[in-house]
């Protein structure tokens, strides 16, 4: 299995989790349970986006790599600049999104 294909499965997975939730809620059987905290999120925004751009193509550089055997692994075709008081290296691909660091 490969990244994408374990993305698109937990990415449905998710919804399947909230439908059992939904369907226990209904449930005779079902007894409230005390969480072993006090929970802080009053909720939560789960986000899929399917065909949204790769990690190294905005916040994550990687140099190219050689492999033995000749077999090369390529990097982004971007550049990469620190930005904001944290020093975040941002691609040039979201220029936007770099002004917003912090």
């Amino acid at each position: 299995m490969n990244r994408r294909e374990m993305l698109q499965r937990s990415g449905a997975g998710f919804g399947a989790l909230a439908l059992t939730a939904l369907l226990a809620d209904e449930s005779p059987a079902s007894a409230p349970l005390s969480p072993h905290f006090t929970p802080r999120a009053k909720r939560v925004i789960f986000l899929f986006l399917s065909g949204g751009p790769p990690h190294l193509d905005t916040f994550d550089p990687k140099q190219p790599v050689t492999l033995p055997g000749n077999r090369g692994i390529t990097g982004t075709p971007f550049r990469f600049k620190q930005h904001g008081q944290s020093g975040l290296p941002v691609g040039d691909v979201l220029p936007e999104i770099a002004t917003c660091v912090r």
